[in-house]
C-alpha cells in the first residue's frame, strides 16, 4: 500500500489511528521483551520462548518445524550450543498418524 493513503486514512479516522498505534506499541514491547531475554536467558531459555512465539502465531498445536529452522533463524547459536538442544513436538507427533 503507498504511503499516502494510509496517511489520509490515519488523519480521517481514529479507529485506524488507534489501531495502528497500538500496533506500533505492542510491536515495540515485543521487540524490547526479546532484547532482554536474549540479554539475560540462556540459550535453552531463549529457544523456549522462541517456540511459545511460534505456537501464539499458527492455530492449533502442531509447529511444522525441523532442528535446522531455529538455528537459522539465530546466528549466535553454533554446532556446540545447538548439540544440547532437542526439539520436542508440541502436540500428536505426524508419524504415528
Amino acid at each position: 500500500m503507498p504511503a499516502a493513503p494510509l496517511i489520509e486514512a490515519v488523519d480521517k479516522s481514529a479507529t485506524v489511528r488507534t489501531l495502528l498505534l497500538r500496533y506500533a506499541q505492542t510491536l515495540a514491547i515485543q521487540t524490547a521483551y526479546t532484547a532482554l531475554s536474549n540479554a539475560v536467558h540462556q540459550i535453552d531459555e531463549r529457544l523456549a520462548r522462541w517456540l511459545l512465539m511460534c505456537h501464539d502465531r499458527v492455530d492449533g498445536n502442531d509447529l511444522a518445524l525441523t532442528h535446522d529452522f531455529p538455528r537459522s533463524c539465530w546466528r549466535c547459536v553454533g554446532p556446540r550450543d545447538a548439540a544440547h538442544i532437542t526439539l520436542f513436538p508440541i502436540g500428536k507427533d505426524r508419524r504415528d498418524s
